[in-house]
């Protein structure tokens, strides 16, 4: 018997029968490109099989939980703040975790009420300003600092860390501050692990075969959960159950594979070019942010995996539910036909507030016998309902709850979704050459001296 998943999916308003056949998947369409999928699936299972795919083997590691864990307590015992330095797949993964699990004012809580962890900061730009108006908040003293760079040798972590190891060694000494840093980058090579081994710097591994952005699993993401307070086990837990899930359920049970083959047929049959991804959870927004960065360097490739022109991808767009109703909606509903959105709900809110009935006026009555969180659930229900009657194909995922073992399997299904989809599109997920062009740019340019 096939386990139930631990997060639910529906795409049925993806498909003709719901918003016409002119802007919905049609069951010709769909049965013409089942057999390409299947051949993907199949090739897919075989890269698992021989490690090509070792983003998705992380839940079930070895030995991390226990090292992370265990450096988590350290930090928590000795640390009032906890700094961050990374960009992109380095920072955005442990940004999700903290905003999903925690309140979005979680440092102006007291220690006590952040249960005894300590005050957390992630830098993830090279803006002056950010950096030095941070410096003066925090006692550099009682902060701990976990630089992170997949490669070691990321250009803007590395000025990050230059600047804040030198105000850390002139506050406090280069020998109490080889004690405030933790180098989370490649196991043997780059900048940063030698600089780790040569000044004493505790240290954890980025797994071989694992970029920034499919990194959430690893001590990347891991460590600032773990010190925030986070289960990170029942983390893992829930994205391992999802892994369970898939292996065990038919391909079209596999939510995370029928939604890449629903964005594939979006492209290829609609030329529908634009993913928006819609939570209706204020806290959900940092995931919102993980997912585009996922999405866009995943898909977006100007050659395949045979080295032939194909540009494809899907530009992804975060809105926010209910403000972006306010924003974007009206392009959504009436603008061009190029979008697809994805709304991603969370069932039952870990606190409620019931409308008060202190007000007899005309316009309040509408909140008799609601509360916020239902008036939350009814305006992403109207919104799905509005732009299904509306033509414009929408589909939803939805959590039970915002814990961390939900949390876990929501960022697995969207790691899992995006490497098939890149391979419906016979692109190499794993890579980024846009990116390192950009990388080569600014290289030389910083190469010119000042003179």
């Amino acid at each position: 018997m096939t386990p139930s998943p631990p997060i639910q999916w529906n795409y049925q308003n993806m498909m003709a029968d719901r918003i016409g056949a002119k802007d919905g998947i049609t069951e010709e369409e769909y049965k013409i490109s089942f057999p390409w999928l299947k051949e993907v699936y199949q090739n897919f299972i075989q890269d698992r099989t021989v490690g090509r795919v070792s983003c998705l083997d992380l839940p079930y590691a070895d030995g991390v939980v226990e090292q992370v864990t265990a450096l988590a307590k350290e930090v928590r015992g000795q640390s009032d703040f906890f700094l961050v330095l990374g960009i992109g797949g380095s920072a955005l993964g442990g940004i999700a975790i903290q905003r999903a699990l925690y309140p979005v004012h979680y440092n102006l809580l007291s220690k006590k009420d952040r249960g005894g962890g300590p005050k957390i900061f992630f830098i993830e730009n090279i803006d002056p300003d950010e950096i030095a108006s941070l410096l003066d908040v925090i006692s550099l003293g009682k902060t701990t600092v976990n630089v992170v760079s997949k490669s070691g040798e990321t250009l803007e972590t590395l000025a990050q860390f230059l600047l804040i190891e030198n105000a850390l060694c002139k506050k406090i000494g280069k020998r109490a501050a080889s004690t405030k840093f933790i180098i989370t980058t490649d196991p043997t090579a780059g900048t940063l692990r030698k600089i780790a081994e040569k000044e004493g710097y505790r240290t954890l591994d980025i797994p071989e075969g694992v970029g920034g952005r499919f990194s959430v699993f690893t001590p990347v993401g891991l460590l600032p959960a773990a010190v925030s307070g986070v289960d990170i086990r029942q983390l893992l837990s829930g994205a391992n159950d999802l892994n369970y899930y898939f292996n065990k359920c038919s391909l079209e049970e596999n939510g995370a594979l029928m939604g890449g083959f629903f964005a594939y047929l979006s492209v290829v049959h609609k030329r529908r070019n634009i993913q928006v991804i819609f939570p209706y959870s204020e806290r959900l927004v940092g995931v919102a942010g993980w997912w585009c960065q996922l999405w866009a360097e995943s898909l977006g490739k100007a050659r395949n995996t045979e080295d032939k022109w194909v540009w494809t991808g899907e530009t992804p767009i975060s809105a926010r539910g209910v403000s972006d109703q306010h924003s974007q909606l009206q392009l959504y509903m009436e603008g061009p036909y190029d979008k697809t959105i994805q709304f991603v709900r969370v069932e039952s809110v870990a606190c409620d507030l019931p409308f008060p009935r202190s007000r007899t006026e005309e316009a309040f009555r509408l909140f008799s016998d609601h509360t916020l969180g239902g008036l939350l659930r009814i305006e992403q229900e109207a919104i799905e309902a509005t732009l299904t009657t509306a033509g414009r194909p929408n589909c939803r995922i939805t959590l039970p709850r915002l814990d961390a073992y939900s949390l876990g399997a929501l960022l697995y299904f969207f790691q899992y979704q995006t490497v098939l989809t890149a391979m419906l599109h016979r692109v190499n997920p794993f890579d980024q050459p846009g990116v390192e062009v950009g990388k080569m740019e600014i290289r030389k340019r910083l190469g010119i001296r000042k003179k």
